[in-house]
């Protein structure tokens, strides 16, 4: 089922109550992409809720990354990005004023 996620805020306890119910994930978007899955809990014995293999390759060809609660994902680094135009760090504020006509 796909919601918007202004539609998920105002309606959440009734899309988790047809979640629950259906057992069928909810896929969240913003403007038409998704953004995020929200899967009920299976209760079977206690295993673990794994996502299909399906959906993993899907959300990983997307670049979104599947974590499970308690788990670090090691290989995860985030790649730092430089302030400003690329090349330099400035400080923006002091930019702006230097650029304002006083």
């Amino acid at each position: 089922m796909k919601v918007k996620v202004g539609q998920l805020k105002a309606h959440l306890s009734q899309y988790l109550r047809e979640m629950e119910a259906s057992g069928e994930p909810i896929e969240v978007c913003v403007r038409e992409r998704p953004v995020a899955y929200l899967t009920p809990i299976i209760e079977d014995g206690g295993k673990e809720n794994v996502p299909p293999p399906e959906l993993v390759k899907s959300l990983a060809a997307n670049g979104i990354r599947i974590a499970q609660w308690g788990r670090k994902m090691d290989d995860f680094v985030p790649t730092p990005r430089p302030a400003g135009d690329g090349k330099q760090i400035e400080n923006s504020v002091v930019a702006m004023r230097e650029e304002k006509d006083w």
